[in-house]
């Protein structure tokens, strides 16, 4: 069964992720494919989950961490 996150701040504000189970952190990296084929790291966003348990049928919450 996957768990559903709610992403608040950082490069994916807003998005909802499915995740196999609730991480502490997780993160999510960004890249680009550049015209010579090979792949550039924009940025690597960590996000850390909040400890206030949502309400029922509410994603967890996990804030950007600068």
């Amino acid at each position: 069964m996957k768990i559903k996150a709610k992403l608040i701040g950082g490069p994916n504000d807003g998005q909802i992720k499915e995740l196999d189970e609730a991480y502490p952190q997780f993160q999510i990296m960004h890249r680009v494919l550049e015209r010579n084929g090979t792949w550039r790291t924009l940025i690597i966003a960590t996000y850390r989950l909040n400890p206030e348990l949502p309400s029922a049928n509410e994603p967890l919450k996990y804030e950007f961490e600068v």
